[in-house]
């Protein structure tokens, strides 16, 4: 202490400022603030050799020395030996031309464990100028430094883990330019060194002045971003855009001072692709590339919107190929998918560029005629647009293709979509009905459709009554393994003159929602009760699927009357399967109909989605309770000669397996369509190839005849 003391004493200006008053004014309590000092401060006292001349009790503790330990000894009896020679010389350098050193150093105690100070060494001197001693003042930053060893552990972990995943670390200065990006970066195959010294916005190619104002602004803030994406440039091999994903944290210096951003980012074009083939898949048709029923539905709804807002006219027609079925029969289908396209062709080069067209399915078109004139225009060209996609094609065997065209008219006909596509479809049967090949404008006396219906509709309701409606039967099977993997129940009316009639045969029935939803509680009930008594019979079926409507939903309450057959038979929710279309997605019941089927996929039950790849379905409908996609059967029928089939239909395989949904492929009639799909990876086949739908009584043969026998799929479908 008294080493201490003299050092103060012999340099009265140092007291001067530490205290803020004269020496001989303070000497009362100076006592008392030196043991204060001698408590709390870490501080030592050495000779101009580093010999320790004092040592306060906190320096003690600190360093588990005693002072007998320390005085007397050279001061790096505390040294820990990471800082370099060069270090400790520019130390002593500053120190003995009388300078102040401050810095932080790395100190071992007694016990061996080391432990950090930020120190201040004051060199003292005499009055002839000579340096005497040194005085070392020290402050504990050791939790500060582990604290920092921590983070930049953690930093280099998540490097790491940067690096193994894909994504990348960067950093960017005050000017938000990018100074860093780790080596995860060249996994997008850009050179970093392009990127350096740019902002974000310097290295996008694609200027969306809203997106990056409102970017920008939140860099000015200082405020956190995540999953900031932008279109980057287009990849020069594939010519296929590239898009990254950042997100950030801006980064301050130990005085709150703001030094910029750091981040992870992510190469996400894969994602985009994705989703532009799915869009592809979505909304256009894949044999014709035109629009699908969804991107008409969706067109139509606004031209309408658009018409009652101008109050323009419009015209709906809908087109029909009447000798389709005809080519698809003496030729093939692949023939007939030839004439679709160049029906579709046609169009595209007879229409304006403010029409539009689409292809809803199968050989049925639409178009929605814009800026129309008067009625007797309408008429002409309509009928000009018929003779040009009549005219003969190149392949004769074809022979000369006619069509039924149908039209109605906004706001003439009808004020809503429903009811255009329903008066063009009027006019469009009266055309066909009429022979074919010719144009029909709808008129409000075509009473013939409705009153066919009317007729349907009452019969289906005797039919019911009288329990004339039926289900059969038809096998999705495994050919490799061998298994039956479930049946779908198929309605069936067991009329008494016309024997077995499938639903397309009263297809008008189902435009009346509380009749629908009445075969659908039979069917639900029908379906449910057979599995029940295969399972006490124990017939291997595994699982029935069922079709279900929009109106099962809004008028049956589907999903309590499902689980209140399931309790009644006592029937595992496991065995049912349901599928649903991409019609019930669409309109007001949407959120009805999606409630709905969460229930049922809650309960357990499985939900598919049919008639998948026709261009039906969106993203948004892949993102609902869906477990299995259905391939549509025109994927099917010339894949042996369409590569493009295949490549679609392998596509939605992979798309199917990365969203974790089952795959079964529908219209499969021939070995050699098999083969194809079993090669691409299809797994679940369902098709005449097996087995026509069948009915409940010859469902067990099947199962044993297809699971035990070792024929072909080709003699066992003989």
């Amino acid at each position: 202490m008294n080493a201490f003391l003299n050092a103060i004493y012999e340099d009265q200006e140092i007291l001067d400022l530490v205290i803020g008053e004269p020496l001989n004014s303070v000497a009362s309590y100076l006592p008392a603030l030196l043991t204060a000092v001698n408590a709390c401060l870490v501080l030592s006292v050495t000779d101009c050799d580093g010999v320790i001349l004092f040592a306060t009790d906190r320096f003690c503790e600190l360093s588990g020395f005693d002072k007998d330990d320390l005085t007397g000894r050279r001061h790096n009896i505390v040294s820990s030996g990471t800082s370099s020679e060069s270090f400790y010389r520019d130390m002593w350098d500053t120190v003995l031309s009388g300078k102040r050193w401050t810095g932080e150093i790395c100190n071992r105690a007694k016990d061996g464990s080391l432990y950090w100070v930020d120190t201040t060494i004051l060199p003292f001197t005499d009055t002839h100028g000579k340096i005497t001693r040194f005085v070392a003042i020290c402050n504990d930053v050791t939790n500060k430094k582990q604290a920092e060893q921590q983070l930049n552990q953690s930093r280099q972990r998540l490097k790491s883990l940067l690096l193994m995943s894909g994504d990348w670390y960067w950093e960017q200065d005050t000017q938000f330019r990018f100074t860093l990006l780790s080596d995860g970066f060249k996994k997008t195959g850009k050179d970093p060194a392009a990127f350096l010294g740019q902002t974000s916005w310097d290295a996008q190619c694609a200027q969306d002045e809203a997106l990056w104002h409102k970017h920008r602004a939140t860099l000015q803030s200082q405020q956190p971003f995540r999953d900031f994406e932008f279109l980057v440039t287009s990849d020069q091999n594939t010519g296929l855009p590239v898009w990254f994903s950042l997100s950030g944290e801006p980064t301050y210096d130990e005085r709150g001072q703001f030094m910029g951003y750091q981040g992870v980012g992510r190469d996400i074009s894969t994602r985009f692709s994705d989703q532009a083939q799915l869009w592809k898949l979505s909304n256009l048709d894949s044999l014709t590339g035109l629009p699908n029923r969804s991107r008409f539905e969706t067109t139509l709804d606004r031209c309408v919107e658009s018409g009652k807002a101008s109050g323009e006219p419009f015209a709906l027609v809908m087109i029909d190929i009447d000798n389709l079925k005809v080519v698809n029969d003496s030729m093939s289908f692949l023939a007939g998918d030839e004439l679709l396209k160049i029906m579709a062709r046609r169009l595209s080069c007879s229409v304006r560029q403010t029409d539009f067209i689409s292809r809803l399915s199968g050989d049925e078109f639409a178009v929605i005629l814009l800026d129309l004139g008067t009625v007797k225009d309408i008429h002409r060209l309509i009928e000009t647009l018929r003779c040009t996609l009549e005219a003969p094609t190149d392949n004769a065997e074809q022979g000369r293709c006619t069509l039924s065209l149908g039209a109605s008219l906004f706001p003439a006909h009808a004020s809503a979509s429903a009811d255009l596509i329903k008066n063009a479809n009027i006019a469009l049967h009266r055309a066909k009905s009429n022979g074919g090949g010719q144009c029909v404008l709808f008129e409000s006396e075509h009473k013939h459709r409705v009153d066919r219906r009317a007729t349907v509709l009452r019969a289906i309701e005797q039919a019911i009554s009288v329990d004339r409606l039926m289900l059969y039967y038809q096998p999705v099977v495994n050919p490799v393994t061998r298994a039956v993997v479930s049946f779908e129940a198929l309605l069936r009316w067991n009329h008494p003159k016309n024997g077995i009639i499938s639903p397309g045969e009263f297809q008008e029935v189902f435009e009346n929602r509380a009749l629908t939803a009445r075969i659908g509680k039979f069917v639900t009930d029908m379906a449910i009760k057979q599995a029940a008594l295969w399972s006490r019979e124990r017939v291997d079926f595994h699982k029935i699927a069922i079709n279900v409507t929009t109106a099962d939903f809004v008028l049956g309450g589907f999903p309590i009357w499902l689980a209140d057959r399931l309790m009644h038979y006592g029937v595992d929710p496991a065995q049912i399967c349901v599928e649903v279309t991409e019609g019930m997605f669409l309109g007001p019941s949407a959120e009805l109909v999606l409630s709905g089927l969460q229930i049922v996929h809650d309960m357990g039950a499985e939900i598919a989605f049919d008639d998948f790849g026709t261009g039906y379905a969106s993203l948004m409908h892949l993102k609902m309770p869906i477990d299995r996609l259905k391939i549509e059967r025109t994927f099917v029928t010339n894949i042996e000669n369409d590569k493009t089939n295949a490549a679609i239909i392998e596509a939605i395989v992979q798309l199917g397996r990365r969203l974790g949904k089952g795959i079964t492929v529908e219209g499969v009639e021939t070995q050699a369509q098999a083969d194809i799909l079993l090669a691409i990876g299809c797994s679940q086949f369902q098709g005449y190839l097996y087995s026509k739908p069948l009915p409940a009584h010859q469902v067990a043969s099947f199962i044993a005849s297809y699971s035990g026998s070792k024929t072909t799929a080709s003699q066992l479908s003989a």
